[in-house]
């Protein structure tokens, strides 16, 4: 199953939560880089299994 991120408002303007989750968090090949500079990686193809 796959999920897409969004943007979160503030948790302080939204009130705290708990949230849980039961199984595996997996990323597989994730790269990462901030818009206002596209040319410097912040992640490239990191994979991560958190079981």
């Amino acid at each position: 199953m796959a999920f897409t991120l969004g943007t979160m408002g503030s948790l302080e303007s939204q009130g705290a939560f708990h949230l849980r989750v039961e199984g595996d968090l997996v990323f597989n090949n994730v790269s990462f880089y901030y818009p206002t500079n596209p040319d410097v990686s912040v992640l490239n193809r990191m994979s991560i299994h958190i079981a």
